[in-house]
């Protein structure tokens, strides 16, 4: 049993959920949890790009915008807007970090969260000068690079540097922080996570049969959206914002077919009625 991916479906299903998204939004949202910039930050500051880039490296097995809100609230206490200066966090002793992290709920497995935070911290001192935009600016602000420099072996990025949180990284300097364009955007796979392999197999832009690994279906969906691309002036990160909400706020919620949302849903005419169904770590597709 085989994935079947359709590009130019895909092509047809993104381009309507993205002018819906800029218009009037997927199910009325138009905006995602990392849009909502701290009191008293500029968009494109230092500030700012630190507040995303260390606030995405722990955005794994959470509810983005419990995160994301948590990480609002750390930032406008004086007390622990600390934790957004990596010099300041690599010297921090780490009982006190973990502490302070969990003040607000922005660390939620308190250990593990506190050394991804410290970790990604003190290399930023030891080789970065204590400042992300020295990362950035030394990958030329070429998007493709900055993935590989914070995969390089030399240093210690855990999570953001991953196959999902690394792109998502990316979109959000682009797309939020602002402070210098990024270039070669069409090479950066987009971050399949299960609300995005959902939304392409529920739109039938991969179908089944399929009985395997998730792993697989993360291929498959990462192909297909490249695939769809080629030759347009759209890239594969532009269409992760509307497909995550599609699922979260639509295919996630749907209980019965006909979907009970499909007089909302942009894309009610790409619908399948299949979704994946998962079965511990395998993932089961329909024909």
């Amino acid at each position: 049993m085989s994935l079947r991916m359709d590009p130019e479906r895909a092509q047809q299903v993104g381009r309507r959920l993205l002018d819906a998204f800029r218009d009037q939004g997927i199910f009325g949202k138009t905006s995602m949890p990392a849009h909502v910039l701290p009191q008293a930050v500029e968009r494109g500051s230092r500030e700012h790009l630190h507040f995303v880039t260390l606030t995405t490296a722990i955005n794994y097995m959470r509810d983005s915008d419990a995160l994301w809100e948590a990480s609002r609230r750390t930032y406008a206490d004086p007390k622990t807007r600390y934790l957004y200066t990596p010099r300041q966090v690599a010297q921090t002793d780490a009982e006190k970090l973990i502490a302070d992290m969990k003040r607000y709920r922005l660390a939620k497995k308190s250990t593990k969260d506190a050394d991804i935070w410290q970790t990604i911290c003190i290399t930023l001192t030891r080789h970065f000068d204590g400042d992300v935009y020295n990362l950035l600016n030394r990958a030329n602000f070429d998007a493709c690079l900055i993935l590989e420099t914070i995969r390089d072996r030399r240093y210690q990025f855990p999570y953001i540097k991953g196959p999902k949180i690394g792109p998502l990284w990316i979109r959000v300097l682009e797309d939020r922080w602002q402070g210098h364009h990024l270039d070669n955007l069409d090479h950066v796979p987009i971050p399949v996570d299960t609300h995005i392999a959902e939304a392409t197999v529920m739109t039938g832009c991969v179908r089944g049969p399929f009985d395997g690994p998730f792993s697989e279906l993360q291929d498959a969906v990462t192909e297909a959206w490249f695939t769809a691309c080629q030759g347009s002036h759209f890239y594969a990160l532009l269409f992760n914002d509307p497909l995550w909400h599609l699922s979260r706020r639509g295919c996630r919620k749907t209980r019965w077919f006909p979907c009970e949302y499909w007089n909302l849903c942009p894309v009610t005419e790409y619908c399948t009625e299949i979704r994946p169904v998962k079965k511990n770590s395998w993932i089961s597709i329909a024909a």
